[in-house]
């Protein structure tokens, strides 16, 4: 594995992890290499076997192993010196990408393994009595290892398997909502064990919280999903694009927070978020709290109970299913999934479903799209979104607009209205540089807006019956 990185061979490395994670690796590095030469962010001479322009080197490398039940071992590096070497004109960068990234030189760095709270470890997995390193083993090491957590046991589970793509991962979002997460664990493909090897740390304060938070009236269901499917063959990931969750949440829930306060003489309160169209209603106090989950530190405030629902267009919904099922919000959208078949039946990969917002994302765009719609935009930008940089601007005079951003903006009779399809990056980085007027302006939706602190999305209330 360190001998393929240090050839700097993508594949190779792959190539030597556990055999149920090599192809969903190599399906989600064919996926978005092919998409990012498709809209020409990699030059189509890109190869995962051997990246020009990186240079990575491991001398006098020292090994310690602590091996732990079910045939798991974590192996440390105790000594030895990692370097890493990157020139940004050799790296096949494709021409979009190149034109809008400022002029930078090569650089080197090193770093010393095994010294002081630096932890340089790989998990790896025994199969058939040979060693396999574990990609996703080895995420879940570290978070226990961060999270001073004791090393679980060894994973107990019957995998469930489905009939079809659609329904394994409706499944899975089925059992989640019912918070039913053993249930839910029991969705992912064989082998792919890690995620249910670590939830043994947490799974039974989870379920504390789960039981406490019925004992209060909160439940969900989840229902009418749909998807856009991307990829083919044996590994796809599959795009939420309708769903319905309704349910109840506690009376005493701060929905801003997620903090549940004294107890109240109110009943739970119904909710709904619906997905379809390309927007997503919010109906209930609770649902709409969510729709903005930046407003709690963003400065910018709404009243959720002035109309009956709100709606929200756009890829960035503001609704997170986890968040909610754990009594919190989240500014994603009911994420991708992804899903592998094996022995005939469908499975959720977990692995491959934290590598498909990146994948989903860079599908979604076309050749002509701009950079600053894509996973690009707060590396190369500084902002995250469009919607990001629109919330920040929209409704802004051009008073109170310093110079430089102007040629990001789009303008009529005096008042910003938008960003233009692909602005400059060095305009778009002036308009959070500079200042804004500190005096309140109100948008088109109503919402008061206080200069330079954001909100990320913009609401539309929709009339009560």
């Amino acid at each position: 594995f360190v001998s393929a990185a240090e050839h700097e061979d993508v594949l190779g490395m792959i190539d030597m992890t556990l055999p149920e994670e090599v192809a969903t690796l190599r399906a989600a590095i064919d996926s978005i290499v092919a998409d990012a030469k498709r809209i020409d962010v990699l030059d189509t001479g890109f190869d995962s076997g051997g990246v020009k322009g990186v240079d990575i080197s491991v001398d006098d490398l020292a090994l310690d192993t602590n091996f732990y039940e079910g045939g798991l071992a974590s192996v440390r590096a105790t000594g030895g010196t990692f370097g890493l070497a990157f020139d940004p004109q050799l790296f096949p960068f494709g021409q979009k990408l190149r034109s809008v990234l400022p002029d930078a030189q090569s650089s080197t760095s090193s770093m010393q393994l095994g010294g002081g709270d630096q932890i340089a470890q790989l998990m790896t997995v025994q199969r058939d009595g040979r060693w396999y390193v574990s990609v996703e083993y080895t995420i879940a090491e570290y978070v226990r290892v961060a999270a001073k957590w004791d090393v679980p046991g060894p994973v107990a589970r019957a995998p469930i398997g489905f009939d079809s793509p659609d329904a394994a991962v409706s499944g899975f979002y089925e059992r989640l909502a019912a918070l039913d997460l053993q249930s839910a664990f029991d969705t992912f493909a064989p082998g792919e064990d890690a995620m249910a090897w670590l939830a043994q740390s947490w799974m039974a304060e989870a379920q504390s919280v789960i039981d406490s938070g019925r004992a209060k009236g909160w439940s969900v269901q989840i229902s009418g999903l749909t998807y856009e499917t991307i990829g083919t063959g044996d590994h796809l990931t599959l795009e939420p694009v309708t769903f319905r969750v309704e349910g109840t949440a506690p009376a005493d829930l701060n929905a801003d927070s997620g903090v549940l306060l004294a107890p109240s003489t109110e009943g739970p309160q119904p909710f709904t978020i619906e997905r379809a169209d390309g927007c997503t209603t919010y109906t209930g106090t609770f649902a709409q709290s969510l729709a903005s989950p930046w407003s709690a530190f963003s400065g910018v405030s709404s009243d959720p109970s002035a109309a009956g629902s709100s709606k929200v267009c756009g890829p960035s919904s503001g609704f997170g299913l986890m968040g909610l099922l754990l009594l919190a919000g989240s500014s994603s959208d009911l994420p991708s999934v992804s899903v592998v078949q094996s022995g005939g039946k469908w499975y959720v990969s977990p692995l491959g479903t934290a590598l498909a917002s990146t994948s989903s994302s860079l599908h979604d765009l076309d050749a002509g799209s701009s950079l600053f719609d894509s996973p690009l935009a707060a590396f190369i930008y500084g902002v995250p979104s469009r919607a990001f940089l629109e919330s920040i601007a929209k409704g802004q005079g051009l008073e109170q607009i310093v110079p430089e951003c102007l040629p990001a903006l789009t303008v009529d009779n005096g008042k910003v209205t938008g960003v233009v399809a692909d602005p400059p990056p060095e305009a778009v980085r002036a308009c959070l540089t500079g200042s804004f007027s500190s005096s309140s302006s109100t948008s088109s939706s109503g919402v008061e807006v206080v200069a330079p602190l954001p909100v990320p999305v913009e609401l539309t209330p929709i009339s009560s019956p």
